[in-house]
């Protein structure tokens, strides 16, 4: 076995942990942490992928590969937008960037608080 083939059985071990969370004890700051190695690892970086009212953030190894998932992702973002109109949306990305730790920070905070209000209406 190469090196090479060690790192991805190690990388392919840590995407698995990170699968799993909610089955581990792990600290959120540990996720994260691992989830920014295996992303580097993977040579791939948090690109902000934004049109002029919404924005969404992919992994990419590229930014035109982060053009490609963004624009993916926005078709699906917009989908409310596309039924309440009765008709397609034309998507025009104005931003492909590396996002900032901020704007990752952010986004963590706001899925972790869509996440209760999902678990809310459930229980509720």
């Amino acid at each position: 076995m190469t090196r090479l083939d060690a790192l991805e059985q190690v990388l392919t071990a840590a995407e698995a942990v990170l699968n799993a969370r909610d089955d581990q004890m792990l600290t959120r700051v540990e996720l994260e942490t691992l989830a920014d190695a295996v992303r580097h690892a993977r040579g791939k970086t948090i690109y902000l992928v934004a049109t002029l009212a919404r924005y969404v953030l992919v992994d990419a190894a590229s930014e035109a590969e982060a053009r490609a998932l963004g624009e993916r992702a926005l078709h699906e973002m917009y989908a409310d937008m596309r039924e309440r109109l009765g008709k397609d949306v034309p998507i025009k990305i104005m931003s492909v960037r590396p996002a900032t730790h901020e704007e990752i920070e952010l986004q963590r905070s706001h899925d972790e608080i869509m996440a209760r209000e999902a678990i809310n209406e459930i229980s509720g």
